[in-house]
């Protein structure tokens, strides 16, 4: 597989670029944190610092997705991009609408569909597969902090 800058950089600003112009849209949702009871209470520079390294972990993998050579490629990046519309579906429902059992729903749907495009890549492209392991890890414990929230509130 031949480098192509334009295609890595754009895997890899799609989805930082689409998380942040959403943070940038959403008000203030500090007071909101602090008003729901919650299972572990993890200071917001974790997020801050956790995300952006998932986000370019995984604009990797569907970089070296993307541009194999494989059949199954096209299929493949149409789970990624649902997946990745989800995962930035969910901070307007939890953080703007406030709504916690769709938000719940979100997340648990996210990590199934994280888990079948972490099975599709893993079958192109090995690297594409261990990249996207940080991700779910992640995921594991973001379900675990939203179905807690979900049964405190």
């Amino acid at each position: 597989m031949k480098f192509n800058i334009k295609s890595f950089l754009f895997h890899i600003l799609v989805p930082l670029m689409l998380s942040f112009t959403i943070t940038m849209l959403l008000p203030d949702y500090s007071e909101y944190l602090q008003s729901i009871k919650q299972p572990l209470v993890l200071p917001s520079i974790v997020f801050m610092i956790v995300w952006p390294i998932l986000y370019i972990l995984i604009g990797v993998s569907a970089y070296f997705i993307d541009n194999s050579n494989n059949k199954n490629s096209p299929k493949a990046m149409k789970y990624y991009y649902i997946q990745l519309f989800i995962n930035l579906s969910y901070s307007f429902v939890f953080f703007y609408l406030h709504n916690i059992p769709i938000a719940t729903i979100i997340t648990l749907s996210l990590l199934v569909l994280s888990i079948i495009v972490f099975i599709k890549f893993i079958k192109i492209n090995k690297i594409a597969g261990y990249l996207f392991i940080p991700y779910i890890l992640w995921l594991l414990i973001a379900n675990y902090l939203q179905v807690g929230i979900y049964f405190l509130n």
